[in-house]
């Protein structure tokens, strides 16, 4: 499990081909005017934890944390807390 920086995109990847199983966007419909990057992944039993870093200016100077869980079969986000 590995997180983009700018659009901030959890992706879990298939461990014999390597190839992308799902990806997430963890921004899509939360109307943030910047970017974020995602800064870590961590799993536990059905759930992928992706924290993510928010910019709340365009030059990143002021930021926020935003935890995220997701489902690990689809990445589906099960909740959030910002």
């Amino acid at each position: 499990y590995t997180g983009t920086s700018r659009v901030p995109i959890v992706q879990a990847y298939d461990r014999a081909t390597g190839r992308v199983r799902w990806a997430t966007d963890v921004s899509a419909g939360r109307g943030w005017a910047f970017s974020a990057d995602v800064v870590g992944a961590a799993v536990s039993g059905d759930t992928v934890y992706a924290t993510v870093m928010r910019n709340l200016n365009r030059l990143g100077g002021e930021r926020t944390g935003v935890l995220v869980a997701l489902a690990r079969a689809d990445g589906r986000e099960l909740w959030r807390y910002e």
